[in-house]
């Protein structure tokens, strides 16, 4: 995969996947609906379409909104134009969002079409995209994605904040490459057949667990969120579930 580029390597394989390879399993609580890995594929490269169609191309663009397919196409959309994508966490106050958009130099900002949503963006004051509209475009070929740099910055996130002022991160190819072959090894092969997704995208670890989990052309499932998880998992029936430390100490003590 690294001869092709991070993420030129992970479309080529979804590409090259059986026809009936699942690549997500989501269930809203009353219905099971499942995506295969050519459908999220020309998912992708319809999302880049849309950024090359309006000449969007080497800008920073935000991803604010909770889990979703929506936002993981939008992700890969965006690392495939040959943007950057800027993960925030659609939970912060509107001042803080707007001050990692600064920090960040965001041009584009996509988040959810909810009325709430929609307001918080204008605060921020940035281009703003919907979610489940980037995808509504002609398709890229495979040829015309972009392949990043090894050392090129693809992801900026905000960390936490908890020593101090909120800083944002760079993320490079390679360093992405490298979180995603040292946890591909580390995890069990047979263990990642159905893994449900629980740590926020906005995270890193979310990132990585997920990309692990299209490495090896698996199946992600995708619930209501921690809330709903234990109803969710006998829906979903995952055989892994992903945690960060900072979860499981929130589940330990009620909260």
């Amino acid at each position: 995969m690294e001869d092709k580029g991070l993420i030129l390597g992970l479309l080529n394989k979804f590409n090259d996947a059986d026809d009936k390879a699942i690549a997500f399993s989501i269930y809203d609580g009353n219905q099971l609906t499942d995506i295969t890995y050519h459908q999220f594929l020309r998912d992708i490269l319809k999302t880049a379409g849309f950024f090359a169609e309006n000449q969007i191309h080497n800008q920073h663009i935000a991803l604010a909104a909770p889990n979703s397919y929506h936002w993981i196409v939008a992700f890969y959309g965006i690392l495939a134009s040959g943007n950057v994508a800027v993960l925030i966490n659609p939970a912060l106050p509107a001042d803080m969002i707007a001050e990692q958009c600064r920090q960040a130099d965001v041009a584009v900002f996509c988040c959810e079409s909810t009325a709430s949503e929609e307001r918080k963006a204008a605060a921020v004051g940035r281009k703003l995209l919907c979610l489940e509209c980037i995808g509504e475009a002609s398709e890229i070929s495979l040829e015309d994605v972009y392949n990043a740099d090894a050392d090129e910055t693809i992801v900026l996130l905000g960390t936490s904040g908890t020593t101090g002022k909120s800083k944002i991160v760079e993320i490079t190819s390679k360093n992405m490459q490298s979180s995603l072959n040292n946890t591909s090894y580390a995890a069990n092969s047979k263990g990642l057949e159905r893994s449900l997704l629980i740590i926020p995208l906005f995270h890193i670890g979310g990132v990585i667990s997920t990309s692990v989990v299209f490495h090896r052309l698996r199946t992600l499932c995708i619930g209501r969120g921690p809330i709903n998880m234990l109803a969710d998992m006998q829906a979903l029936n995952p055989t892994f579930v992903p945690f960060v430390p900072a979860m499981m100490a929130r589940r330990s003590s009620g909260v």
